[in-house]
């Protein structure tokens, strides 16, 4: 069984692991998957529909066990599809039966195909289920573009700004165009003529250890701060007691229009003198 290598690990103050789990997990017997399709099917019954449900019961076939595995991934997508956390989008009769007819390329990616990835873009698109299609399209790109993404993955609000699903993401941001510019896909993978320069790590993890919400219209004011100040900015949030703050987004939008937020950044340690001659 395939197991994440020690860089895959998630650091700490990450979001936890999905109710759909990884990629990496040991597959359950054949009697747990066909109990997790029955309860998805009749979780969901209005969307799926009979003609979705068969497809879902009757994955094509001829060795048990790849069906096994290609059920459960499917099940995982589907979930992570299901959900706002995972990118959202519609599951029904049409979706199933056209993942379904993808055969490898529609069920969520195998642990031997994410491991292509580089460690920090391989946790979300494991979290995310993405498709064996859509991993080996981002694999394309190099290690540094694929850091990027997972930098703007990480970054709050991402995903509730997509029109659509994270999958349907990756597939129209070019990365299934043979010869299109490196340049151009990772662009508009990261989204950057409409969110500008990604968000520093450092004010990514200040974000997720404030334990207070500061919603899009606070990230979206924090992303017009030019990005060598993001570290100070960071600080500054990390300094602020947010407990006496009764909105918290409208504080810090404010606080960024003022021009006021980065004063409350403590003061670097002044530099130890030299020692005298």
């Amino acid at each position: 069984t395939a197991s994440p290598p020690p860089e895959a690990v998630a650091a700490p103050g990450t979001p936890p692991r999905p109710s759909w789990g990884s990629a990496f997990d040991p597959l359950p017997e054949p009697p747990a998957v066909g109990d997790a399709v029955a309860a998805f099917l009749r979780n969901n019954a209005a969307k799926v529909g009979r003609k979705g449900a068969d497809a879902l019961r009757n994955m094509p076939g001829v060795e048990r066990d790849k069906v096994i595995d290609r059920q459960h991934r499917m099940l995982r997508r589907l979930e992570a599809r299901l959900s706002r956390g995972g990118g959202g989008g519609a599951v029904d009769s049409d979706f199933i039966r056209a993942a379904v007819n993808e055969g490898e390329d529609g069920v969520a990616a195998s642990a031997n195909a994410l491991c292509y990835l580089s460690p920090a873009l391989r946790r979300f698109a494991d979290d995310l289920a993405l498709t064996t299609r859509a991993v080996i399209a981002l694999g394309r790109l190099s290690s540094d573009d694929q850091i990027c993404v997972a930098t703007r993955f990480d970054e709050p609000y991402f995903f509730d700004d997509l029109d659509d699903d994270v999958e349907a993401h990756v597939r129209q941001s070019s990365c299934f165009v043979d010869g299109a510019p490196r340049a151009d896909v990772a662009d508009a993978l990261l989204r950057v003529r409409e969110l500008g320069a990604l968000l520093d790590p450092a004010l990514i993890s200040a974000l997720r250890g404030l334990g207070v919400d500061i919603g899009k219209e606070g990230v979206r004011a924090l992303r017009t701060l030019e990005p060598a100040r993001h570290g100070r900015a960071a600080a500054a949030l990390e300094a602020v007691d947010f407990s006496k703050i009764s909105d918290p987004g409208t504080f810090v939008v404010r606080s960024v229009e003022k021009g006021s937020l980065l004063n409350r950044a403590p003061e670097p340690p002044a530099a130890a003198a030299a020692p005298a001659q």
